[in-house]
């Protein structure tokens, strides 16, 4: 039976209203039942407001029409919100409602009504497309029944089985897939695909995670058959139509668990210059449009990295394979050659399709000791691989020049960087500081993009661009208020620059509160995002850029290397349109995804120090409290407004303070604190801390500091329901 959406199709394909017979001819529906059903439906179109009936008995669009689609954001409690893909209000669904859809789901809802502050209540219409078909949960029996509870805690619903499961206690953790979906008066159905045992480990959690953000993760057949066809090695006629480079000392310079090479770098002189050649694996030439490769790579959208594993867009036949530029191996290359100037300006580049044989897969630190003296570090490597890696040196200076002249942003966040023991769990976290060897390979690689997006702006060819707006009016304003109260003039002209955020930076380099500078600074910032239109990059003050370096892991790269190899897009403007859109929401959920286990890791490893103290710093304050972020290891966790020292406390936005209002304590963004680990919880990712009784560092107010166990005293019943009222919890 079609879909909704799948005849409102129909009858906008036909432009002017139509009957039944017309619409299930369309639609290519021969049989007596399926004409029968689609007239059922086509009332209860009508019923819902989509579609009007002229009096000709003949339907067509409602274009006054309150159905919104949208999709599902599930909430524990088991009510829901949908959120228009058209943007505006959420809408909140009732539990009645939100009991037949689970989180991701894509449905269509009729706005019922609105709330006191216009907030729009709605009613479930259709289930336009089912989001995850599989979970991971426990496994229950009680009296006659059997059902799985699902870990992620957005899945309200208990999934019922047809069956017990034989030998397995309560508890237990299995793979349940959906075979029957919920309804408004119907539990869902499952089938147990495998009993995981009683493993919490991490690896679990992953598997746990990459199901509740809907991470594709299993090759279908057709792609594994279509792999199996692809050539291990390279054809002989390639040999004669590409630019022969094999001689050339070109390197990669990666991480050391790196598995995929995506790119490899050679420079040499060119008179005062230096040409630069920034080689990209050949994806496309294995990949062809809508093979089945094509259509899961399109699906997946990005690889997705994960602490112990890499679930990867590309097969790893492929990724880790042929087209992995692996040392002493002929490999097919698309190459973004640039003659670079003294002061980092590009002066001519040029794309063509090439063949090179990397000479060695070189590791970051290894580089950076060796740049800094070390002889020994790049052990055996050749004398044209030291002479190469001094070229890329001389470069990366270059374009920091240039770089530094067009204001682009450089921020200096340390990163935690976790070593993890034998079951996937964090066993040391070190912070992870990026030195020239990296910023040689990202700097190599910005120019690669740059010359790539004013390519396909001068062939006027249909593409991706990787756009980076101007950060919002709104977040300009309260960026400004703070640097005023942190005593630095923002300087903020009316027409916004790059350069003058980048100015701000460098007062801040200095500074012992940088951190707290910079924070603020990202905070105002928008995400870049994946656009059809060229619209510039705020924060590497580029006014065009794209993605052309890594085809392996990323899809738009791979759309890129199409555009600039046919020269003037394999897609028209409307698929442009839609994969700008779904490429940006996959790498928003590839990165909610990582972020989602890193969050689970670092709270496995606070488990057992409940009742530590440490010393930590005030990364951002709300009316419910403070998140300080604890020195050393990296990690945050919430002092609540409730468990501060006894006192009414006064949130202020623009200072980014709460201030108490009995003792004129105050607790701010940036302050140092001694705090004690109270309390942690693993599944909701939460981390709960205490100011130290010890603790008198960086508190202040209008009085002298204070003493966190003496002079701020509760106040009673009238200033505990003020309490009530203005901090929320």
């Amino acid at each position: 039976m079609p879909s909704r959406t799948d005849i409102r199709e129909a009858i906008e394909r036909a432009s002017k209203p139509v009957g039944l017979r017309d619409i299930s001819k369309s639609l290519r529906l021969d049989k007596k039942k399926l004409s029968s059903a689609l007239g059922m439906r086509l009332k209860a179109m009508v019923r819902d407001g989509q579609l009007i009936q002229n009096k000709k008995l003949k339907y067509e669009i409602n274009r006054y029409s309150e159905l919104v689609s949208g999709s599902v954001l599930a909430h524990r409690d088991g009510y829901a919100f949908v959120r228009p893909v058209s943007g505006g209000l959420d809408i909140y669904l009732r539990q009645k409602e939100a009991r037949a859809v689970f989180h991701g789901d894509k449905v269509l809802v009729k706005v019922t009504d609105k709330d006191r502050e216009s907030r729009p209540s709605g009613k479930l219409v259709e289930v336009l497309e089912r989001g995850a078909a599989e979970f991971i949960g426990e496994y229950f029996e009680e009296k006659s029944v059997a059902y799985v509870k699902a870990k992620d805690r957005r899945i309200s619903q208990k999934i019922f089985l047809k069956q017990k499961l034989a030998d397995v206690v309560n508890g237990v953790l299995v793979n349940v897939v959906i075979v029957t979906q919920p309804t408004k008066f119907s539990d869902p159905i499952g089938e147990v695909k495998e009993i995981l045992g009683d493993d919490l480990s991490a690896r679990v959690e992953v598997d746990i995670v990459i199901r509740k953000h809907q991470l594709p993760y299993k090759w279908p057949k057709a792609v594994e058959t279509e792999v199996g066809e692809i050539a291990g090695q390279i054809e002989e006629t390639e040999f004669v139509t590409r630019h022969d480079l094999r001689d050339l000392a070109f390197v990669t310079i990666d991480g050391a668990d790196a598995r995929d090479f995506d790119d490899a770098v050679f420079v040499q002189s060119a008179a005062e210059n230096k040409k630069l050649y920034v080689a990209i694996a050949d994806v496309s030439h294995y990949v062809l449009p809508e093979s089945y490769i094509d259509i899961e790579a399109k699906n997946r959208g990005t690889s997705v990295y994960f602490p112990d594993r890499v679930v990867p867009m590309l097969p790893e036949e492929l990724s880790n394979g042929i087209c992995s530029l692996v040392p002493d191996e002929d490999r097919l290359v698309l190459v973004c050659e640039m003659v670079v100037t003294p002061a980092g300006k590009i002066v001519s580049s040029e794309f063509y399709s090439g063949i090179i044989c990397s000479h060695a897969r070189l590791i970051y630190e290894d580089v950076q000791d060796w740049l800094d003296g070390d002889e020994h570090a790049l052990g055996t490597a050749s004398v044209v691989v030291k002479n190469n890696l001094l070229g890329l040196h001389q470069v990366f200076n270059s374009f920091k020049k240039a770089k530094h002249k067009r204001g682009a942003l450089e921020i200096g966040t340390v990163e935690p960087k976790f070593t993890l023991n034998s079951r996937g769990e964090i066993k040391n976290i070190e912070a992870s500081v990026r030195v020239d060897a990296h910023k040689i390979i990202e700097e190599c690689m910005i120019a690669a993009n740059t010359v790539a997006a004013n390519f396909l702006l001068e062939k006027n060819s249909s593409s991706l661009f990787r756009v980076h707006e101007l950060p919002g009016e709104d977040k300009v304003r309260a960026l400004a208020v703070f640097l005023k109260l942190m005593g630095i003039d923002p300087g903020f002209s009316e027409k916004l620059e790059s350069r003058q955020y980048a100015s701000i930076l460098k007062i801040a380099k200095d500074r012992k509160d940088r951190r707290v500078i910079e924070t603020m600074v990202l905070r105002s910032l928008k995400l870049a995002a994946y656009s059809e239109k060229n619209s510039g990059h705020f924060g590497l003050g580029l006014d065009s850029y794209t993605h052309f370096t890594s085809p392996i892991r990323r899809y738009p790269d791979l759309i890129v290397h199409r555009a600039i190899k046919s020269g003037e897009g394999a897609y028209d403007k409307k698929s442009i349109e839609e994969m700008a859109l779904q490429c940006s929401n996959f790498e928003r959920r590839a990165e909610l995804a990582s972020r989602d286990v890193i969050a689970y890791l670092k709270c496995q490893y606070m488990r057992d120090k409940v009742g530590e103290e440490f010393s930590g710093l005030v990364t951002a304050t709300t009316d419910f409290g403070l998140f300080v972020e604890l020195a050393d290891i990296f990690i945050e966790g919430l002092v609540h407004v409730t468990s501060l020292p006894s006192d009414y406390y006064v949130y202020s936005e623009a200072a980014h303070s709460l201030r108490g209002r009995k003792s004129g304590a105050i607790f701010s963004l940036g302050q140092l604190l001694k705090v004690v680990v109270s309390g942690v919880s693993v599944d909701e990712r939460k981390i709960d801390l205490v100011i130290s009784k010890t603790s008198k560092e960086g508190v202040k107010g209008n009085r002298d500091s204070v003493s966190f166990s003496q002079k701020a005293r509760r106040s009673k019943s009238s200033t505990k329901k003020k309490k009530k009222n203005n901090a929320r919890s």
